[in-house]
């Protein structure tokens, strides 16, 4: 949000004449005070609608005393909206949840070959391959971001593993979502608000491939590579290992796409035949 000139208000401070003992009469002039006033952060604004809406919901029910019990959880409802809101996280025409997801490209062939995003306990793999990673529950579970969080993982695949990195859109019913657990958050949306991940429990096959990193070396061999070319002897010797790292990338990248070839067109024989 940008900064905004603190306002002022302006209170006068009205002075006393002195005393009757024959004293010059001493006047205090009157002073302005100014009191800055910063517009509410985004959290206070947040507080503020929930108890608007909170009074509003209650004066609704005056006549209904014992509805009164529903307004709890009717609040937890409009505190989940105004959050997501804030994030501005999207719902479908179906009031599924729009979220992301980023892939490598290997997971995303088996996701176009099963036509659904399955979690690691149905294909064996994890992306990040993290010690502490094989809990049960978590096998269960894709993890979902945000847009931008999702942009964000995809940089860092790529440059921990290398090759394209796919970004999809999924939509999905939110009484499946759940926290991702390194936030410690009871709600799939608090975990949203803290890390901007969240988990999915199931498959998920309402998908759409939004963004794509075009091939690239993980960056340790990026790195590599560019470590070489300072040490060239010899500008002849430095286009050498130039020419090198873009065969590479040309032959490791043609290999991938021949293999995502293979997948579509299998996928649409399969179509064809049904």
């Amino acid at each position: 949000m940008p900064f905004e000139q603190p306002r002022f208000e302006e209170e006068p401070i009205i002075g006393k004449t002195s005393s009757e003992n024959g004293d010059e009469d001493k006047t205090c002039k009157e002073e302005k005070e100014k009191k800055y006033v910063y517009p509410p952060s985004g959290e206070e604004m947040e507080q503020i609608k929930i108890r608007h809406k909170t009074f509003e919901r209650l004066k609704e029910l005056e006549g209904a005393p014992e509805k009164t019990m529903d307004v709890a959880n009717e609040m937890e409802e409009i505190k989940k909206e105004i959050c997501i809101d804030r994030l501005e996280i999207k719902r479908d025409s179906e009031g599924k949840i729009i979220l992301h997801h980023a892939t490598s490209a290997s997971n995303y062939f088996k996701i176009e070959r099963d036509s659904a995003i399955k979690p690691p306990a149905k294909t064996g793999e994890r992306s990040w391959r993290l010690k502490g990673e094989e809990e049960p529950e978590k096998l269960e579970k894709v993890y979902l971001a945000t847009k931008e969080e999702a942009e964000l993982i995809a940089e860092r695949l790529q440059n921990k593993y290398g090759g394209s990195v796919y970004i999809l859109e999924v939509h999905v019913d939110e009484k499946n979502l759940h926290p991702d657990e390194d936030t410690k958050e009871k709600t799939w949306y608090k975990s949203l608000d803290a890390l901007k991940t969240c988990s999915f429990k199931g498959e998920i096959k309402d998908y759409n491939m939004v963004g794509k990193l075009d091939f690239q070396l993980p960056l340790e061999k990026r790195q590599e590579y560019f470590l070489r070319s300072i040490k060239a002897k010899t500008p002849e010797e430095k286009e050498k290992i130039r020419q090198e790292f873009k065969d590479e990338i040309a032959c490791l990248a043609a290999k991938e796409q021949r293999e995502l070839k293979k997948i579509l067109e299998q996928k649409q024989k399969e179509k064809a035949e049904t």
